[in-house]
């Protein structure tokens, strides 16, 4: 069965886990570290499965990649 899904739709939903999965991050974590790290976090793209995230610095995205990337 194949599923046409309009490209917005399709980015909505992705907006949407990554809403949810930053819910969850900051049930986990600190609130200082959820704060620094992951609150200023927006999704860039969907790629093959891969959530691309946009950071508003270099030095917190080499942070979020060494720390929390797997």
């Amino acid at each position: 069965m194949v599923v046409n899904t309009p490209l917005p739709s399709l980015l909505m939903n992705c907006n949407t886990l990554w809403k949810t999965t930053l819910e969850q991050l900051k049930l986990e974590l600190s609130a200082a570290e959820f704060q620094t790290w992951l609150a200023n976090t927006q999704l860039e793209k969907n790629e093959d499965n891969t959530f691309y995230i946009t950071c508003p610095s270099s030095y917190i995205k080499k942070k979020l990649e060494t720390t929390y990337q797997s």
